[in-house]
């Protein structure tokens, strides 16, 4: 990542863009005429004869996700409205902790520079932040998404920042409140940020109507409403399959609507920089796109995750290695078919391998199965084996009589666990052996642990993964990590900055990896 670029002292004429180029805000559709990107003197004063805001939307809070919403407004002065906007900027690859200088002209309708606007940017859903006790433990998210932030405040825009924390059923609920997240905000942006207490209401709308420029402003949690799930709340517990898709259709028809238009209407554009909830068809994610047609855009951390995921999946240097762990075969089936496609060679490790082992045979007593899914687990091992790719498991397991950090243990064959016992982690053997695997691919993803890795006695399996990637890294190998568990743990260890990209995305990293479509990344390219 390039440091922060300083702004030139005399004022500099740079060529016009062509048609997508990187000097466009990523996702922007560019325009057929573009003017010279001016840079003003260093402390040159700059006229805000209007006032435009934008709004930023962060998601979850136990991972809370941010999507920038950008929504273009009438401009004052009888000017008919910000018809493009142009960028220069000189980083390739932007860092969580970088920030960037970045100079925009903006043009209205009829293709005039408006020099004396201030913009106003929208940005909604990416993971931002862990919260425990109404403390954020894990601000890492946050610190992703400071770049596109700071990119708008350093064009004089205001921010609206819109979020959801948890499955909140009720409006208020203390617990869920946004506002224990202010702080980490603050701390990362170095800059004040107002609290809304709402998302929709009146005291909303006014404050973000009497946003100045760079100021920041952080609505109430959005999923207070069930309009930004489009899921009705308050039916009877027995209430049938008709009834529920009853309401379901009633709230999206009227209710969801309504707080799609209240939300777009707060700000002047759409950033969607939350690939953490791109796979979800939500209010804020998805339909409120569809209110700016012309001015919706990716964030900088969107842009690098879906460039990061394309590449390792289009264009691999072999050979390409995919770590799967994970408790579940089921919920890993698509995933592990889809990378069968792409891979040299899948490691198995986590509960699923337990399924695998007992559907050939094998006794794993207490362990995590899934009996259900034998046929499934025989489908993959044939499949694998059609097309070539290796299945690598771990030939041990570290065992305990208790699922606990107290338990006694031992190691035992993967294959042959004594009733009692459970698998909790990778043994000795299987260590070496993912380690020597790893440290011979070119290409490494890893998304899933390979044990218990939150209690520590059980880590150490997951831990000597990480400690493997991140010197086939250092080697030259190009290493992804995605996948909320996977990310836990290269950040428990300490490995995070020792390879090669870290993504936010969990559900949306593995839909994204199946092949289909994201919401919210098809919302923006629409």
């Amino acid at each position: 990542a390039q440091p922060q670029q300083q702004q030139q002292a005399v004022r500099r004429e740079a060529p016009a863009p062509k048609a997508a180029a990187a000097d466009t805000f990523p996702g922007s559709k560019p325009k057929a005429q573009r003017k010279a990107v001016p840079v003003e003197p260093e402390g040159a004063e700059k006229p805000h004869n209007a006032k435009k805001t934008i709004a930023i939307v962060l998601g979850s809070l136990v991972v809370v996700a941010l999507v920038v919403l950008i929504i273009v407004m009438a401009l004052q002065g009888g000017k008919s409205g910000v018809d493009s906007i142009t960028l220069d900027h000189e980083s390739a690859e932007i860092a969580p902790q970088d920030t960037l200088t970045l100079k925009a002209t903006v043009l209205d309708a009829s293709g005039q520079e408006l020099t004396d606007e201030t913009l106003t940017w929208s940005s909604s859903n990416a993971a931002v932040a862990t919260v425990k006790d109404g403390v954020v433990t894990d601000d890492t998210r946050v610190r992703a998404a400071i770049p596109t932030i700071k990119k708008v405040l350093a064009e004089g825009g205001s921010v609206i920042l819109m979020s959801h924390m948890g499955r909140p059923k009720k409006n208020p609920d203390p617990k869920y409140s946004l506002e224990q997240i202010v702080p980490a905000v603050e701390k990362n942006l170095g800059t004040k940020v107002e609290f809304a207490g709402d998302c929709i209401g009146e005291k909303a709308a006014e404050m973000a109507k009497n946003l100045k420029p760079g100021q920041v402003m952080l609505l109430e949690n959005l999923r207070f409403y069930a309009e930004e799930e489009g899921k009705p709340r308050g039916l009877a517990e027995d209430a049938s399959k008709e009834e529920k898709d009853a309401a379901k259709k009633a709230l999206k028809e009227g209710p969801q609507k309504e707080f799609v238009k209240k939300l777009a209407s707060l700000a002047d554009c759409y950033i969607n920089d939350a690939f953490g909830t791109a796979h979800r068809k939500h209010a804020s994610t998805y339909l409120i796109a569809k209110k700016f047609p012309n001015d919706k855009m990716f964030g900088y951390l969107m842009e690098k995750e879906v460039k990061a995921i394309s590449s390792l999946m289009e264009a691999p240097a072999h050979p390409f290695c995919a770590i799967v762990g994970g408790s579940k075969v089921s919920s890993k089936i698509g995933v592990i078919k889809a990378l069968i496609e792409k891979v040299d060679s899948i490691i198995i490790g986590g509960g699923m391998t337990y399924t695998f082992a007992a559907a050939q045979g094998g006794k794993v007593g207490g362990s995590i199965c899934e009996p259900d899914m034998f046929p499934v687990a025989l489908e993959i091992l044939e499949l694998a084996k059609k097309k070539g790719v290796q299945l690598v498991m771990s030939p041990d397991a570290l065992i305990a009589d208790a699922f606990s950090a107290d338990a006694n243990t031992k190691e035992a064959p993967a294959n042959d666990i004594p009733d009692g016992w459970e698998g909790l982690d990778i043994g000795s053997e299987g260590k070496k052996v993912f380690r020597e695997h790893i440290l011979g691919c070119k290409t490494i993803l890893w998304n899933g642990p390979v044990g218990v890795f939150e209690i520590d006695k059980f880590a150490t399996g997951s831990k000597e993964v990480a400690q493997a990637i991140a010197e086939a890294t250092k080697n030259g190998a190009y290493s992804l990590i995605g996948g909320g568990d996977s990310v836990a743990c290269i950040n428990k260890f300490g490995l995070a900055d020792k390879v090669s990209y870290v993504s936010t995305g969990g559900g949306a990293l593995l839909e994204y990896m199946e092949g289909k479509v994201l919401p919210g990344v098809a919302a923006i390219r629409k």
